[in-house]
């Protein structure tokens, strides 16, 4: 079930996108990371999409946390519990992957190195070779953190801007393999002519976050809802900014 302002939210979303909403139609799509914060919005748009579309969308949903009872029955929608980061086959033409999946909070990605690293490099590894099977289309979620901890002079920071980012630390597992994940990506549109796309967000927030993701605004707001401190570490800089 999703709550009455995600749902709001999700209604807008598909009202403002709805004259792209045809180039969907009658196309298999699979999402990563489709129980996720991200994934789940995609989830909800293209089950709205499919209340207006002659041909319905196929969506294909994999996430290794799937838990089938948090999700609304629904044709043309199927989801997979499914680790991405080992190597899978998939027997269905496909036109879009759309990949998602990732461990994105630092609370998470702290305790999770490897895993951290495995989903965004072998998992996008995994997903490229199955686009490159089918020809689909690919869009890989980055992070804005491939840009690292850029100077003044470069914030805002420009698309070129090639980044400053430590190979060690314990935020190096999350931040170097999106940036190979981007490497993988341009290697498979370069080489195999493949179509991809990477998107990098900064610091996504909304309806629907968990209170326990543990990134600064679902933390600011869980210590908020429950009575608690709001504790910033640090000199309370732009660039050291981390709550708990």
């Amino acid at each position: 079930m999703i709550s009455n302002l995600v749902e709001k939210d999700i209604k807008e979303i598909v009202k403002n996108t709805k004259n792209i909403s045809r180039f969907f139609s009658g196309k298999r799509i699979v999402i990563t990371g489709g129980n996720g914060f991200l994934g789940k919005y995609f989830v909800e748009v293209f089950r709205e999409y499919n209340k207006l579309l002659r041909k319905p969308v196929e969506v294909i949903i994999f996430d290794i946390t799937f838990k089938r009872n948090k999700f609304i029955k629904s044709s043309n929608l199927y989801f997979i519990k499914k680790d991405v980061s080992k190597k899978f086959s998939f027997n269905k033409k496909i036109d879009i992957i759309i990949h998602a999946a990732g461990i994105a909070s630092p609370f998470y990605y702290r305790k999770k190195p490897i895993e951290t690293l495995d989903v965004a490099i072998n998992g996008t590894r995994n997903c490229l070779e199955i686009a490159k099977k089918n020809n689909a289309k690919f869009i890989f979620f980055s992070s804005s953190e491939i840009y690292g901890d850029p100077d003044k002079s470069n914030v805002p920071t420009k698309e070129t801007y090639r980044g400053n980012v430590s190979s060690m630390g314990p935020r190096a597992c999350y931040d170097e393999s999106k940036r190979l994940g981007e490497t993988l990506c341009y290697i498979y549109n370069n080489y195999y002519k493949l179509h991809t796309n990477i998107i990098r967000p900064f610091n996504v927030y909304g309806p629907g976050m968990g209170q326990k993701d543990y990134r600064i605004f679902p933390n600011f707001i869980s210590n908020i809802l429950n009575n608690k401190q709001i504790m910033i570490y640090g000199s309370g800089d732009k660039q050291e900014l981390i709550a708990i």
